[in-house]
């Protein structure tokens, strides 16, 4: 029974790497890199360029060449750096742009902070309103609940509330 089990979580583990190899290759293929050569392939060379580098430099600060003997080495060696030069412009391709990933996350952010400051505001004028017709109500109610020394209502404000209110209607009929 330990045998299949282990046979099993092995083949299951084998075929989940199969398919993360597939989507990385497939998303490499698709960033337009060149995937015919391993990233250890490609650190060697680096590596092999830089010994290359490091022992032309030695062999510039040889003491015991003479003076028009080191000329022409360098000479020589400037050359051979400028050929190796051309050759791995050659085989480097260029990139293409990559698009910046966090485009998308940026402008839904910017989008977001917009409409959150067009909701605030919306906010603020429906306060401002709601304010300003409390204010009006409570000047109104004022109004109408003035009395006299005998405890009766003022009708200056009660018939000029009632004025207000056909005024009203009489511009409603009209428009």
């Amino acid at each position: 029974m330990s045998l299949t089990a282990y046979k099993e979580r092995k083949e299951k583990k084998f075929k989940e790497n199969a398919r993360l190899i597939r989507q990385y290759k497939k998303a490499v293929k698709s960033e337009g890199y060149d995937n015919t050569r391993s990233s250890a392939a490609q650190l060697s060379n680096h590596h092999r360029d830089d010994d290359d580098r490091k022992e032309s430099t030695g062999r510039r600060n040889m003491s015991a060449v003479g003076d028009d003997e080191r000329n022409t080495i360098t000479d020589m060696e400037s050359q051979l750096e400028g050929d190796k030069h051309q050759t791995n412009s050659k085989h480097q391709r260029k990139r293409p742009v990559r698009p910046d990933p966090f485009a998308k996350a940026r402008q839904l952010a910017e989008e977001k902070e917009r409409q959150s400051e067009e909701a605030e505001a919306a906010r603020q004028e429906r306060q401002r309103q709601l304010q300003k017709r409390e204010l009006e109500r409570k000047k109104r109610s004022k109004a109408l609940s003035q009395r006299t020394r005998k405890g009766q209502p003022v009708m200056k404000s009660i018939i000029k509330e009632i004025l207000e209110k056909l005024q009203g209607e009489k511009q409603e009929q009209e428009s």
